[in-house]
């Protein structure tokens, strides 16, 4: 896993006056004026992108701070997007202290990361399959996936996205490979060079993606932003995810199929009564027939969900349930499972072979 977004916001009361006026003086300001009176109505500052060499992110003045955002891994080691610095591609501490390094270069002083306000973190995975035929089969399956606290809100090509305006967190799924070509090809890119064989590598690479926003840090963060370790971030993306993803090991390993009677068995030994497991293996044949949205829709609220907790204890995902049938978006050779550097994606992409 890795720190795929930061924002970082350092108000001006921590600087001296001469640093606000080097961060004022990075780039150009938009300002929009009346043309009667000459009033000035506002005025906003353009992002200005940082670079150095492959690293690269992107800051602007504010009216009372200053804004630093981008992707950590593009400020730290070789600029790695994908699986970003081995040491530190978790570490938030680090992440915002390379992020305000790179911005010296531009302002004349290094930022104190630990005076800065966070705005958003994404947490992004990199999940290991087969090859770019599956992973479009995963998003496919994917994009039918809804669940209590999250919506499909758009899909564009090769990603998927939950809850996209939300505030307070949303979430996406995308094929890394596609979006490693575009972004390597893109005019004037500056940053690590892949070589071909780990860009046809990223090709079995499906990225889900956990967006920190605004409101969580204001509002829900149960601690201070630099007191989150790795394995909290890690929890928090699990956390998001796991309900789509995660699936019991019998079903994953194909020993119980959508009908089967032993998962009947199943749904009726984890209900709370026989009576309940019996009424949500209905659910589930009447979600196979009719569609996750018609039975929704149908059925009582917490009569629905009832059901939906039952399947879930018996070891279907949301993507199970919301699709109407046990879906395997994993296939022999290659379980799907997390990667955490080129290395062991080429090491356990031989071992398949």
């Amino acid at each position: 896993m890795l720190i795929d977004y930061l924002t970082l916001r350092i108000p001006y009361r921590w600087m001296h006056p001469e640093q606000v006026l080097q961060c004022q003086q990075l780039s150009d300001w938009i300002i929009r004026v009346n043309p009667l009176t000459g009033d000035i109505r506002y005025k906003i500052s353009a992002w200005e992108s940082v670079r150095s060499d492959s690293h690269q992110i992107a800051a602007r003045a504010g009216i009372d701070c200053l804004y630093i955002q981008g992707s950590p891994a593009r400020a730290m080691g070789t600029g790695d997007a994908v699986f970003g610095d081995p040491d530190h591609a978790l570490d938030i501490i680090q992440c915002a202290h390379a992020m305000c390094v790179q911005v010296a270069g531009a302002v004349g002083f290094i930022p104190n990361w630990w005076q800065a306000e966070v705005r958003r973190v994404d947490v992004t995975d990199n999940l290991l399959l087969e090859g770019l035929p599956q992973v479009k089969q995963a998003l496919s399956y994917l994009r039918n996936t809804e669940g209590g606290r999250y919506r499909v809100s758009q899909t564009a090509g090769d990603t998927v996205y939950w809850s996209q305006k939300s505030e307070l967190k949303s979430g996406k799924a995308y094929a890394k490979g596609p979006h490693l070509r575009q972004m390597v090809q893109r005019y004037g890119y500056s940053g690590c060079i892949y070589t071909d064989e780990q860009i046809q590598a990223a090709d079995c690479i499906l990225r889900p993606e956990l967006s920190l926003r605004s409101k969580y840090w204001r509002e829900r963060a149960y601690k201070r932003w630099f007191e989150y370790t790795a394995q909290d971030l890690q929890a928090e993306h699990k956390d998001y995810f796991d309900r789509m993803l995660s699936k019991d090991a019998e079903i994953l390993n194909g020993k119980l199929s959508m009908n089967d009677e032993k998962l009947k068995e199943r749904v009726i030994a984890v209900a709370p009564t026989p009576g309940q497991g019996r009424a949500a293996w209905a659910t589930w044949l009447l979600i196979q027939s009719q569609g996750w949205q018609v039975v929704k829709d149908t059925l009582a609220h917490n009569t629905f969900y009832r059901h939906v907790r039952i399947l879930r204890d018996a070891g279907l995902n949301d993507l199970d349930i919301s699709n109407g049938k046990v879906v395997s978006i994993t296939t022999k050779p290659i379980v799907m499972h997390s990667v955490s550097s080129w290395a062991e994606l080429m090491a356990t992409k031989r071992a398949a072979a």
